[in-house]
Formats: C-alpha cells, structure tokens, sequence
C-alpha cells in the first residue's frame, strides 16, 4: 500500500482500492510488481481490509447471532491465506522451488480480493475458483514456472489441505 507508516486513514482506503482494482483487471501486472513493491504491513492491511469487508458483507444475510457470525466470517477470511500461504510454501518448498513464506503469503493475500464476490448468495464457490486462479497467476508471475507446473502446485495444495482437513477430523473426533 504505502511505504509512509503515517498514511491517513483514507489514504489507506485508496490504495485497497487501487490494488483490488489492479488484481481484477491486470493481476499478471499487479503479481508481477509485487515482490518488489508491497512490503509486509501492506499486505497484512490489505488483509484485514479485504476480511472486513467480506465478513460486513456476509453478516447482512444473517438473522441470528450476528456478532458471532461477523467474527467467524473475519476469522475464515483473515486466516485463510496464512493457511493457504503454508500450503503453498510447503508444495514449493518440495519442489525445489524457492520462496520464501512471506511472498507466498503476497500472492494469497492479494488473492483474497475473490472475497469481495464471495459475500454474494451463490458466489462463494465461484469466488473460491477466482482465488485460487489469483494464486496460479501468483505463482507464474513470482516463480516463473509455466501455466501447467503452476496447476499441479494448486493440486497438490489441495491435495495437503484435505489432509490437513482430515487430520483435524480424526482429532476432533477422538
């Protein structure tokens, strides 16, 4: 967002706008340009914006417990791409293919801007596919691998994250 660590609060809000903007319209440009360009409180504002929004959103559609919910929508929304990130580090990091965490996490963070869809009746599972399409054009841009390389690493992100899905089952369930 902004190098200034003063940035007035409206300030902040334009450049969410811009890079939400820019991934929605040129996200090879925006992912190319990251590394460089968006240092680590930018990204983690640009998370806690893009969650804020989605959970505000998403609790408009809720009757009950509203505050409850508002806090789980936040939850999902903001620890997600930390989630996602580790997967992501952790397929790259068995390929052979050099990241490091906090790039890894640039790509899924900024990817969280499918979540201004996902508030939507009926558009989380198409927001879902728009994020992790955000994430292989991520990886392409930032690793350098080609389209195909960059699919199978999102299937075998998939491929970790229902292990991990079912570990957690298997321990709640015992």
């Amino acid at each position: 967002m902004t190098h200034n660590h003063e940035a007035s609060t409206g300030s902040i809000f334009v450049q969410f706008y811009r890079d939400a903007v820019k991934i929605l319209m040129h996200p090879k440009a925006f992912y190319e340009s990251m590394p460089e360009q968006k240092d680590q409180q930018a990204i983690k504002i640009f998370l806690v914006l893009s969650a804020l929004l989605y959970s505000v959103a998403a609790t408009f559609f809720v009757r009950e417990q509203q505050l409850v919910f508002l806090f789980l929508f936040f939850l999902n929304g903001f620890l997600m791409p930390f989630i996602i990130a580790a997967t992501l580090y952790l397929v790259l990091y068995f390929l052979k293919v050099g990241m490091v965490y906090r790039v890894a996490l640039g790509i899924t963070a900024y990817a969280n801007t499918a979540l201004l869809f996902a508030w939507i009746p009926g558009m989380g599972p198409f927001a879902e596919l728009f994020r992790y399409y955000l994430i292989g054009v991520g990886i392409v841009q930032v690793t350098g691998l080609n389209g195909w390389k960059a699919f199978f690493v999102l299937l075998g992100m998939a491929a970790v994250l229902l292990l991990l899905i079912y570990f957690l089952q298997m321990l709640i369930a015992n």
